[in-house]
């Protein structure tokens, strides 16, 4: 074999990776290659809207965190369950560990090392997850959960090895003197979970950092990401959905599915103004009256505001009588007015629930406690 046909089978393998993350989309049995493309994409994705006006890393920093923080939260009545990062993301629901690497796979996409320490006490049990960002020369610890990042009285980032030296620098951390002053249950675990491990001796479980793990593919992927800008990744999502037999989702319907993660994590104000913005912008009429009936359930059950929400309930039944929430808005419309003091309102709007909706009001059936988080994609 000749020169030339080296370069020419060197060339070729070259161009064949380079164009794998288009070709795969096509490929029979290729369906894991496109999901972990998809995700790859929508990591950047993420990281680069979230820190498109940020001007230093730790402003990347904090705002990633904040991302992870608003759409990750650990639901005490949700059992775990096995998945990656991205899947726990797109349902909204995420414990330490998982909010930990999803931090970390977002910061390599902004090209700062990360990973994650399975803190241990002294049995050798973890009762908690922190991340652990490269900045500044040294790895800093980042609580994930507790949105703590955690530095020294210079304000320069500070291992987890040097606060188990001054175990006393946990009170000084600015984020737990916040919770003390307006969370102070969250406070006392902290402490509790702190106290375990950081007079252990036991040094934590370690993962590689996360833009190692990054194959030639990823940064290949990443690079049609950012020669082709949005519109690469507008197209490769639309026929990855075709692939699996799905439609990408409107904007409403994503802001409609995060306002409800909101709402379930106990978000209010965020869940509100969502709701409020979806049920005026909406393009499709199903989606304004899911979310003028989701607003009225957040005024009624967490603001107990009966008269906002019975309003609320009523635009929806004006706007759009056949919807398929309007049984459920009877429902509510009973329970509004009993709030009201209004027994006979009460009674009539829970018979029409119950003859013309199919809703036994005597069950007292609460949706909101019955409906699980609604998962979907966030790329665009």
């Amino acid at each position: 074999m000749n020169h030339r046909t080296l370069w020419l089978v060197a060339l070729g393998g070259l161009l064949t990776l380079l164009l794998a993350p288009v070709w795969i989309l096509w490929c029979p049995g290729a369906t894991p290659w496109r999901t972990h493309t998809y995700h790859t994409l929508l990591y950047d994705q993420i990281a680069r809207r979230v820190t498109a006006d940020a001007h230093s890393i730790d402003e990347r920093l904090e705002r990633l965190l904040d991302y992870v923080q608003m759409h990750m939260w650990p639901a005490a009545d949700v059992a775990p369950y096995e998945g990656k990062p991205i899947d726990y993301l797109v349902r909204g629901i995420g414990w330490c560990d998982y909010q930990s690497k999803t931090y970390m796979r977002l910061l390599a996409a902004c090209d700062i090392p990360a990973r994650y320490a399975m803190l241990r006490d002294a049995n050798g049990v973890s009762p908690h997850t922190i991340a652990e960002v490269h900045h500044l020369g040294r790895w800093g610890a980042v609580d994930v959960l507790f949105g703590i990042r955690f530095t020294d009285a210079q304000g320069q980032p500070l291992s987890f090895e040097a606060l188990c030296k001054t175990p006393s620098l946990l009170d000084a951390q600015p984020m737990v003197a916040v919770l003390d002053r307006r969370l102070p249950d969250e406070a006392i675990q902290i402490r509790q979970v702190y106290g375990r491990v950081l007079t252990a001796g036991v040094p934590p479980r370690r993962s590689s950092p996360a833009i190692q793990r990054l194959t030639f593919f990823d940064r290949a992927v990443v690079l049609y990401r950012r020669w082709a800008g949005q519109r690469f990744l507008d197209w490769y999502q639309d026929r990855y959905f075709a692939s699996l037999g799905l439609h990408p989702p409107s904007a409403s319907a994503e802001a409609l599915q995060l306002a409800r993660h909101w709402h379930l994590a106990g978000r209010v104000l965020l869940a509100r103004h969502t709701y409020q913005r979806c049920a005026q912008e909406a393009a499709e009429p199903s989606l304004r009256s899911e979310a003028l009936f989701w607003l009225g359930v957040l005024q009624w059950e967490l603001e107990g505001d009966a008269a906002s929400a019975q309003r609320t309930f009523e635009t929806l039944l004006a706007q759009d009588a056949n919807s398929r929430w309007a049984p459920m808005a009877w429902y509510y419309l009973g329970r509004c007015e009993e709030d009201l003091g209004h027994s006979d309102r009460a009674q009539a709007w829970y018979a029409k629930a119950a003859v013309q909706g199919g809703i036994d009001a005597a069950c007292r059936r609460d949706l909101f406690k019955d409906r699980e988080p609604i998962g979907g994609f966030a790329a665009r």
